[in-house]
């Protein structure tokens, strides 16, 4: 008993504090019924048990002032630079990490959140082609900041950065006075935003009202339209079909 108690007391100094979880415990608790039973060799079973646990549970390496070392992927992420660190026109690299609902790309220019650049932003005028892969390599501007937002959005088109403002799309609109509307009225619109199948004009319905939001297909284009469009062009259609809730322009003559 004495032996087991000795034991005991060693294995309490063995296992430090920050070790004393279930795996301590369980050691103690063993050591105590094998005290009870009065096994001799106790002694050599209990430094290898604690031997046993020290292995199971290495200590995390610690750095300055005795706290945890950072591990790879902590100091890069440490690394990262913060939102007001970007400034709008700075040219920066990245890696393309996700493909967005067939409106653009996240990519990683190692901020502490990822960048987004839009179908609209792809390439001077309407992106036919030139798709990003996931993985893929580029270089862009930083388009603008949001920090309330918490977004950084970028662009890939030449020239300056002014943009219109961005606009939502209303979740309920009107579209009943476009049923009447014929093959030869025109409307007045302006492109709101990109997708790769085609964009969303902003319309107002005959005789006025709140303005409405219609697909114009890639494949309803004219002629010249997909090498000059950007967000924020004026644009004339013509309606070509209305189907429930979706309007579909067009710019082609009936």
């Amino acid at each position: 008993m004495a032996a087991a108690s000795s034991a005991s007391r060693r294995a309490r100094r063995l296992l430090p504090r920050s070790r004393m979880g279930c795996s301590g415990l369980a050691v103690l608790t063993l050591l105590h019924a094998l005290a009870r039973q009065e096994q001799p060799p106790l002694a050599d079973r209990s430094c290898g048990l604690v031997s046993a646990c020290l292995r199971a549970t290495p200590l995390r390496p610690r750095g300055p002032l005795g706290r945890p070392a950072r591990g790879g992927a902590e100091d890069a992420a440490a690394e990262k630079r913060r939102i007001e660190d970007f400034t709008p026109g700075e040219e920066v690299s990245g890696i393309v990490k996700a493909f967005v609902r067939n409106n653009g790309y996240v990519v990683d220019i190692g901020a502490k959140i990822a960048a987004h650049l839009e179908a609209c932003e792809m390439r001077d005028g309407f992106p036919l082609e030139g798709w990003l892969q996931k993985g893929q390599a580029i270089t862009a501007r930083v388009l603008d900041v949001s920090k309330a937002e918490r977004r950084i959005h970028l662009t890939r088109r030449s020239g300056d950065l002014a943009r219109p403002p961005r606009i939502l799309a209303p979740k309920r609109s009107d579209l009943g006075p476009f049923a009447e509307a014929g093959s030869e009225d025109w409307f007045e619109g302006v492109v709101n935003q990109m997708a790769f199948f085609g964009v969303y004009v902003r319309i107002e319905p005959p005789g006025g009202g709140r303005p409405v939001e219609g697909l114009l297909h890639k494949n309803s284009f004219a002629k010249g339209f997909a090498d000059e469009v950007a967000r924020g062009s004026r644009v004339s259609v013509r309606v070509e079909k209305l189907e429930g809730k979706n309007l579909y322009l067009t710019m082609l003559g009936p």
